[in-house]
């Protein structure tokens, strides 16, 4: 079994394409939103949706979709009690009803989809947000592979072919430590502060359609994918700052509207059962899967590699916009339930070392 073809080439194409003729409308659009320019933004929108109105076909409508979307959250900035103007409202939902996707900006629009160069399409322009969407465009598409020899991984533990499984689960630890990599790339690039004060504000929720939509988020990268097929129905010994696979499925059940389609397919065919780790730990343990048990143990190890940093970081961003300690709508708890939750899949495959653990 191979894994399934990733989104590059379609995200690629999407990238592209400019059904608006945006190129020219968002040369500008850093320079609007450091004035501040709420006029000047409205008009690139009503400019852009009107253009829209022609567009009828899915990938020209992602790329429309990526356009409006980034003007109506650069006003949506500017006026984070207000939803769009009615036909500029109308105009995203329709597009995103033709895609599928959500009737805003998304994180492929933001990343994967995004021109690179001249063509990017930016909030700020500063190298700061460039190398952050430039990352965040990489660390997807690696994510992707990830969930590609998760998916192998899964098939191989559910039908004993040991020998497969070991390969696929160093495919999916390869993949994930170069997603890893990028992030600490990224981390010295970016600050937290510098995304709390100067990015962060462009990433408000939407109203449309009778409901609020989230902004592009880290949380809907294909590390969820891997999260729920991977822990999904881990048992946590020991108390958890939250129920941990209460945390994964919450975190899940909301995010599920802006994974990709057949991410969504996979995410919802696991919340509620068992994940891998859940299943092979049930198995009794026989000689010939001992290098399957220990290379899926290695692999819960590469995320809490990731996900210790992550949650520093999350605590730095969280301290620079509210000051400690970071509380309310904003919090860390969730991240540490993911931990514990990582923690004990592994710890139901062989001992970590001792120096493996992190406060």
């Amino acid at each position: 079994m191979s894994p399934a073809p990733t989104h590059t080439e379609a995200d690629a194409a999407v990238a592209a394409l400019d059904p608006l003729g945006a190129d020219a409308l968002l040369s500008d659009l850093p320079a609007l939103n450091r004035d501040r320019d709420a006029a000047r933004l409205q008009h690139r929108a009503d400019q852009l949706t009107e253009r829209a109105g022609d567009v009828h076909d899915p990938a020209p409508a992602r790329a429309a979709l990526r356009d409006l979307g980034i003007v109506a959250a650069s006003w949506c900035r500017l006026h984070p009690d207000r939803p769009p103007a009615d036909h500029v409202a109308a105009e995203l939902l329709r597009l995103g009803a033709l895609t599928g996707e959500p009737p805003r900006d998304s994180l492929p629009s933001y990343t994967t989809r995004n021109p690179a160069g001249r063509r990017r399409r930016t909030f700020t322009g500063t190298p700061e947000e460039e190398l952050f969407i430039a990352g965040l465009a990489t660390g997807a598409r690696v994510l992707d592979e990830a969930v590609g020899h998760c998916v192998v991984l899964g098939a191989a533990v559910d039908e004993g072919r040991y020998a497969d499984g070991v390969a696929a689960a160093r495919a999916t630890g390869d993949a994930f430590a170069a997603f890893t990599r990028l992030f600490h790339s990224v981390r010295r690039g970016m600050t937290g502060r510098f995304f709390a004060e100067q990015l962060r504000p462009f990433f408000p929720p939407i109203d449309l359609g009778g409901a609020s939509w989230q902004a592009p988020s880290g949380a809907h990268l294909p590390i969820l994918t891997l999260d729920v097929l991977l822990y999904a129905g881990t048992a946590v010994a020991e108390p958890a700052a939250e129920p941990a696979d209460g945390t994964l499925t919450a975190h899940a059940t909301d995010a599920l509207p802006y994974l990709r389609p057949d991410h969504r397919e996979l995410v919802s065919a696991r919340l509620g059962g068992p994940g891998l780790v859940a299943r092979l730990a049930a198995r009794p343990a026989a000689g010939a899967d001992a290098p399957l048990r220990a290379a899926v143990a290695d692999l819960t190890r590469a995320f809490l590699r990731f996900r210790y940093p992550h949650r520093k970081l999350a605590r730095d961003a969280l301290e620079a916009r509210l000051g400690p300690p970071a509380d309310g709508p904003y919090r860390i708890e969730p991240l540490e339930g993911l931990i514990d939750l990582v923690r004990a899949a592994g710890d139901s495959l062989a001992p970590r070392p001792d120096g493996d653990r992190q406060p």
